[in-house]
């Protein structure tokens, strides 16, 4: 039986790799769908989103003349592993998404206006926008979203190859409410070797943080795109696919960073809110 489940990078890498074989074997999805005997529906979601199984793979490589499967069997394994995010009825669809993306990238840069970057957080200040944004009939709705805040820290930012980010942090936020526990937090996620902050002056002119929080994936492997993602403190995370979106979104979020404070001019900013 296929297995459908949130792809990590691994199965989004393999079902990519596959739909590249079927173009250069010069077969339309429904000539593949019937010398493999599939339904057309069913190649259209091993291309998109859903994993074959062992014997399907092995159909499908035999039908592009694969010889050497050793990779896609590898992508394969990789591609079952369950990530800690993947717990049914736990979080939502969108966020395993973005976690699973964000779990595999090599790198981040992140521009947040409406409060400190979920990778900063303190657990207080986590527990603090949970209860005001996230009370409502499901009690248990801002304890899944600190606990998944806490598991993302852990996995992302303290892993043996760590992610390496630009947090881009916008002034105001800094003068709202933030407690000198996060501001120490703050100093001291910076101080990691994979980590950058920047802090998006409120003196500014117009800028294109207007358009809200944003967020850039990267990856190592060789031909994967950068992935682009939006959020905001009500919704989930939205995966932004179309090519010209995730370039505007690099283009809006170094035009960030250039109009940002530097790494140190931050850093002394921060240091004299905690002071003060």
């Amino acid at each position: 039986m296929s297995t459908s489940r949130v792809l990590n990078h691994a199965g989004c890498r393999l079902i990519r790799a596959l739909r590249d074989l079927r173009g250069q074997s010069g077969y339309t999805q429904t000539e593949a769908a019937e010398l493999l005997h599939f339904e057309m529906q069913k190649v259209s979601r091993l291309e998109t989103n859903q994993l074959p199984s062992w014997h399907e793979l092995q159909a499908i490589l035999a039908l592009y003349a694969v010889a050497d499967r050793a990779p896609f069997e590898e992508l394969y394994e990789a591609a079952r592993r369950r990530g800690w995010w993947q717990k049914p009825g736990v979080y939502s669809l969108a966020n395993c998404h973005y976690i699973a993306a964000e779990d595999s990238a090599s790198a981040m840069v992140e521009f947040a206006p409406g409060g400190i970057p979920d990778l900063m957080q303190t657990e207080d200040y986590a527990r603090v926008v949970s209860d005001q944004l996230l009370s409502g009939p499901d009690p248990m709705a801002a304890d899944r979203r600190v606990t998944m805040i806490s598991k993302r820290q852990e996995h992302v930012l303290i892993r043996s190859e760590p992610l390496v980010v630009n947090f881009l942090v916008y002034e105001p936020v800094l003068h709202q409410g933030v407690s000198r526990a996060q501001l120490s937090r703050l100093l001291a996620v910076s101080w990691l070797p994979n980590v950058t902050l920047q802090v998006v002056p409120q003196s500014v002119d117009l800028h294109a943080g207007i358009a809200g929080h944003m967020i850039l994936l990267g990856f190592n492997d060789v031909g994967t795109s950068d992935r682009a993602f939006t959020t905001d403190l009500f919704s989930d995370f939205q995966e932004i696919t179309h090519p010209d979106g995730i370039f505007r979104i690099g283009r809006a979020l170094k035009h960030l960073a250039h109009l940002a404070l530097s790494p140190e001019q931050s850093l002394s900013m921060i240091r004299k809110l905690q002071s003060g």
